[in-house]
């Protein structure tokens, strides 16, 4: 497969030029930009600036779970993106994209799908837990979450 390069504007390469030059003068430079956070870090990045991962918090399965379900729908926007950048790529090259955006999106569907049934589950045990709360006392609940984990 052949190497892909999209076309960038030389006003653009330009624009670029001059946040790096600035960047390297001053490495405050983007603190107060408006742009976006994710445009800021590519930015550092592009200036060699290594960004720290940002570390995501939970509360709880759902959390988790609707934060799994949001990177899947932004993985297949940036699969849409990446589609429409293609342009006046070769066809061989599009081909193989198609191929194996293809590919990936039977597997990000599955995922979705997994994320389903597991927020389902988890929405089950929480009514669960609600009810069982609402019948017995906490000594109960407790002896019964035991025995269910002995039983697995």
């Amino acid at each position: 497969m052949k190497d892909f390069y999209p076309t960038l504007p030389e006003a653009v390469v330009l624009q670029l030029r001059v946040i790096l030059n600035q960047l390297r003068e001053r490495p405050e430079y983007l603190d107060q930009s408006p742009y976006s956070t994710e445009l800021r870090d590519f930015l550092k990045e592009l200036n060699g600036r290594v960004v720290a991962p940002t570390t995501v918090e939970f509360n709880g399965e759902m959390d988790r779970l609707d934060y799994v379900e949001q990177e899947i729908v932004t993985v297949l926007k940036d699969l849409t993106t990446l589609v429409a950048s293609l342009g006046n790529a070769d066809h061989s090259e599009k081909l193989q994209v198609a191929k194996a955006r293809a590919g990936l999106i039977e597997k990000l569907v599955a995922a979705r799908e997994k994320v389903w049934t597991m927020k389902g589950m988890a929405d089950f045990q929480a009514k669960i837990m609600v009810f069982l709360t609402e019948i017995c006392t906490a000594d109960q609940v407790q002896a019964l979450k035991e025995r269910v984990k002995g039983a697995e």
